[in-house]
């Protein structure tokens, strides 16, 4: 399937996205800004986005551009894509939307020694969590798969991939809506565009007050089984710095499947080949970027709450929120101390 995507626009009297706080509101003629704020919203990569901004004028047209970049890049679903020729061995040439997301994806693989991997498709797809129906594993099979897995073996030379096994595919789906929030960000940017937030699929890159002209707020959700449907339990609140930044979440309480009586999450531990669960049951980054928060959510699922601390003195202006597991049904909160700062009493 094609990574289509289509987008409702308007000039904001509300302010509502997933993961966003409902009560802030604001009406067009109440702010002391000189430019209006818009909203637009929509779908793409099966998923949900919304963008508000203020400028003095809509930018659906660029922002639509923006998008169009990303499925010709990073698109698994585009059989024409750069990302789908070079899993098929067709063409191994990248552009520079590719080549920033491949660098910061090895980057992240190399600081979290293997936990965040993008060549783990593979296993994804074994397991049930990819693109493919879920295969019957055992060890041999585990084992076979891993043999073209790891971020060690693929590399970019002369902006062209290089694989050590022609097998070997990249994912980019566990920062691909970290990558977008981002690049719709800085198209938002070149047009001078200082307060926004973009949110796709509840990862989100940002900058700068609301229509209110206050920070950003959002909610963090309970991980509960009943937000597998997406309740909305709230776990807490957050006031966002207003420097530009990107926030991104990952859990694996919606994400499972069970099979005779045993639950697997949809974390796998590309080093091992199997799924994992750690005692981190939701992972909360805020990052310079959302590209980065989303690798390092989705590192911390892979490691657990003790050693995600010591890979997020890795990385500068990294804060974290981590919802963990704790005797009985009850459930514990680690956070950075500066994250700390940032909730909001209820």
């Amino acid at each position: 399937m094609k990574g289509a995507y289509f987008f409702y626009l308007s000039r904001i009297s509300s302010l509502k996205t997933l993961l966003f706080l409902g009560f802030l509101s604001a009406l067009w003629g109440c702010q002391d800004h000189s430019a209006p704020y818009f909203r637009q919203e929509g779908c793409i990569w099966g998923t949900y986005y919304h963008i508000t901004y203020q400028h003095d004028s809509v930018l659906t047209n660029r922002i639509a551009r923006a998008f169009s970049e990303l499925d010709r890049s990073i698109n698994p679903f585009d059989s024409l894509s750069l990302i789908s020729r070079i899993n098929e061995n067709k063409g191994f040439d990248t552009d520079s939307l590719f080549r920033l997301c491949f660098e910061e994806t090895q980057r992240i693989a190399q600081l979290s020694d293997g936990a965040f991997d993008p060549t783990c498709s593979p296993l994804f797809n074994a397991w049930g969590f990819g693109f493919k129906h879920r295969e019957k594993m055992d060890k041999y099979k585990v084992d076979s798969l891993l043999r073209f897995v790891g971020y060690s073996k693929i590399s970019l030379e002369n902006d062209s991939i290089r694989k050590m096994d022609p097998r070997m595919t990249l994912d980019f789906a566990s920062i691909a809506k970290g990558l977008g929030a981002d690049h719709i960000a800085h198209t938002l940017e070149l047009q001078g565009v200082k307060n926004y937030l973009v949110e796709i699929g509840g990862e989100i890159a940002y900058s700068g007050s609301n229509p209110m002209g206050q920070a950003w707020q959002i909610g963090i959700d309970r991980p509960t089984e009943n937000n597998r449907n997406n309740s909305g339990d709230l776990q807490c609140l957050v006031r966002l710095p207003k420097n530009k930044s990107g926030l991104a979440t990952s859990g694996n309480y919606r994400n499972y499947y069970e099979l005779n009586g045993q639950r697997y999450a949809h974390t796998i531990d590309p080093r091992t080949g199997y799924p994992v669960q750690t005692d981190v049951l939701s992972a909360t980054v805020l990052a310079p970027n959302c590209m980065i928060a989303d690798a390092l959510a989705t590192a911390f699922m892979v490691v657990g709450s003790e050693k995600a601390s010591e890979l997020a003195k890795k990385i500068e202006e990294v804060e974290y929120l981590l919802i963990c597991t704790a005797e009985g049904e009850n459930t514990r909160i680690v956070f950075s101390p500066n994250f700390e700062k940032l909730i909001q009493k209820q």
